[in-house]
């Protein structure tokens, strides 16, 4: 049942992102620096319109004041109210709030309804002024009278600005518009050979082609370029006469337009060479990403929904596959875990100089000829200060090569909330360990191995000592009484070398992250003498071996059990406590007797010849010889 519902959440979370993301705002409006941007959602976002926030009424960009010009020379010399205008691209309304000024007929198209809602919300376009929803060059090329001023902004970083120049609407243009002014957005404003290109263009339909750019200067940012065409020579005259008649912005940028209008002017090249148009996407995405670096101090606020979206999409992953945790079957395709453990073989094997093997595997195949569908537990000690061998090799080989075995491995269960080790962890088998979960695994015949001491073995685990911790309460060996199955020992040699380890060292703080947390965080050191605390390094090169005892034989322990439980319905827990001790002192000498075998083969002859201690944790045997231990460890080194 509660999969079910995890499973309906990630459904709903799903559901949500695929809504958000289906529906993302087209635009939005950023305010830095007393300015209000309009600026578009697309992957390399792009300021398309600007308004200051105390004074409206001022330009914010030179090249408005270019666009007015043109506007004050169209309309200058209509005597009655019968100008038309056609405007494809709004932005944030401001060419449009110029041409309401002049009591001319509007119309207007705007290929995104959220810049138009956005203009009208934020930026004070007038509701008086209609602006049709949809590709304004389809209604540009079924035009029907004459229109004395067509306006085309249409910058997307798509390729829409270069939209004006393609054969059929120029023919448009030329047939029906008296004066067309096209915005250009340029890669440097130093930019010459595409304007000469575009003004070639336009002088196919126009007699009259004069062109400028709104920041004369010479650097590699991009600019924009103003392209004026016209039937009516009058009307370019009254243009060009205008630097004296200026009225816009403040008293000091009157007198800069005064001195620097006519300089804004591009003078076309004739250059034979120049004839290669660019490709309209291809030059608009350089463009674009060279306006994300010029607009950065504007845009740095924006909330980056990509990654936020994913996580919620990783959280819909999380609940979906939570029920692997209690999935007895292998999880992920069989080539994926053989390409992983091939490229961790070459890892460790070639890169960190790990020298890994195994043993003992006979005794693991003979129990499983015997019965092969008897489930077991398998001690795995020691735990290091991370068992990199255990999941870089053992885990990978026994679902590559053994995976009849059908073997599962007990995990802490902070791993799972690491993204990317989860689903690793999932694929070779490991489930979090919980005593539900174990018990779940046991009853469909799976072997399961976990690590008797769990987080305290991690965190106190020394380099140049031995140790294996066991539980006080003996759960593992409760559930191999309850349950009549054998325990495996196996025992890591190599594992607590791969690293340095510095055991006292915020020995307090960190018992008491793993007592309250349930995260282990040793202190350690690896190879070259790096050192990153509890971060895993590169680890320390040498043999590694797993190595297989006997399977140690609980049968008569579980008799007693099962025959006590089935005398009496009293609780019966100071019986199994008693039993687990019986099978826990049975495992000591098991696993002594395996240490003792082959500890000189793999162990440098100091940590061998110290011995190996197996600890009880919270007993006061145990906690007084892990202390003696702790304190006797920097004469180790």
């Amino acid at each position: 049942k509660n999969f079910i519902i995890k499973k309906s959440f990630a459904v709903l979370i799903v559901a949500i992102v695929a809504y958000r993301v289906l529906n993302k705002p087209s635009s939005r409006v950023v305010e830095s620096s007393g300015i209000k941007f309009l600026v578009t959602n697309e992957e390399t976002p792009t300021i398309i319109g600007a308004q200051f926030i105390e004074t409206p009424e001022y330009p914010v960009f030179f090249g408005w004041i270019l666009q007015e010009a043109v506007i004050d020379a169209v309309f200058s010399n209509l005597k009655t109210i019968d100008g038309k205008a056609l405007v494809i691209g709004i932005g944030a309304g401001t060419t449009c709030g110029m041409l309401a000024k002049k009591k001319v007929s509007i119309r207007a198209f705007e290929i995104s309804s959220q810049i138009t809602r956005l203009a009208k919300e934020r930026f004070g376009l007038s509701d008086d002024i209609q602006v049709e929803i949809g590709d304004g060059f389809m209604a540009l090329n079924s035009l029907t009278n004459v229109v004395d001023l067509v306006l085309i902004d249409c910058f997307n970083g798509q390729g829409a600005s270069f939209t004006a120049f393609s054969e059929i609407n120029l023919q448009s243009l030329g047939k029906f518009a008296i004066t067309v002014a096209i915005n250009l957005v340029l890669e440097t404003n130093t930019e010459n050979s595409i304007v000469s290109l575009a003004i070639a263009k336009l002088q196919r339909f126009f007699p009259f082609v004069v062109a400028f750019r709104d920041n004369p200067g010479s650097n590699t940012m991009p600019s924009n370029v103003l392209l004026v065409a016209t039937q009516d020579e009058n009307m370019l005259a009254r243009l060009l006469e205008q630097k004296d008649q200026v009225k816009y912005l403040t008293t000091n940028s009157i007198e800069w337009v005064r001195t620097n209008f006519l300089h804004w002017r591009i003078m076309p090249s004739h250059d034979e060479s120049i004839q290669k148009w660019p490709d309209p996407f291809a030059y608009e995405r350089n463009v674009s990403k060279k306006l994300k670096v010029l607009h950065s101090e504007h845009l740095q606020k924006e909330f980056n929904f990509f990654w936020f979206h994913l996580l919620l999409l990783y959280l819909a992953w999380m609940l979906w596959t939570d029920s692997v945790q209690m999935q007895a079957e292998d999880w992920g395709p069989q080539w994926l875990a053989r390409l992983l453990m091939s490229l961790l073989a070459l890892l460790m094997r070639y890169i960190f100089c790990v020298r890994w093997s195994m043993e003992g595997l006979e005794n693991l195949e003979s129990s499983h000829s015997k019965d092969p569908d008897r489930a077991s537990l398998g001690c795995v000690s020691p735990h290091g200060a991370y068992p990199v061998n255990s999941l870089a090799y053992g885990i990978p080989y026994f679902r590559v090569r053994l995976n009849h075995l059908r073997l599962r491995v007990g995990a802490a269960s902070i791993l799972f909330y690491v993204p990317i080790l989860r689903e690793y962890l999932f694929l070779f088998g490991a489930r979090q360990v919980s005593r539900k979960t174990i018990v779940h695994l046991l009853k469909a015949k799976c072997r399961v191995a976990i690590n008797p001491g769990g987080i305290r073995e991690m965190i106190h685990q020394c380099s140049h000592k031995e140790l294996v911790f066991v539980q006080r309460s003996l759960g593992l060996f409760k559930l191999a009484v309850i349950h009549d199955v054998p325990i495996a020992i196996c025992y890591v040699f190599g594992e607590n070398q791969m690293y340095t380890t510095y055991p006292n060292r915020f020995r307090k703080l960190r018992t008491l992250i793993a007592n309250s947390f349930r995260v282990g965080l040793p202190w350690i050191s690896g190879r070259f003498g790096i050192g990153l605390g509890p971060v895993p390094v590169i680890p320390h090169p040498g043999p590694v071996c797993h190595i297989f005892g006997p399977y140690l034989d609980l049968s008569d322990l579980s008799r007693q059990y099962q025959q006590q439980s089935a005398k009496s319905t009293v609780n019966n827990d100071q019986l199994l406590y008693e039993l687990a001790s019986e099978a826990f002192e049975r495992y000591k000498i098991a696993l002594n007797k395996l240490f003792d075998k082959h500890k000189r083969r793999f162990l440098p002859p100091d940590v061998a010849a110290r011995g190996l201690d197996i600890i009880k944790l919270g007993t006061e045997e145990g906690e007084r010889r892990l202390a003696q231990i702790l304190d006797e460890i920097t004469s180790f080194g």
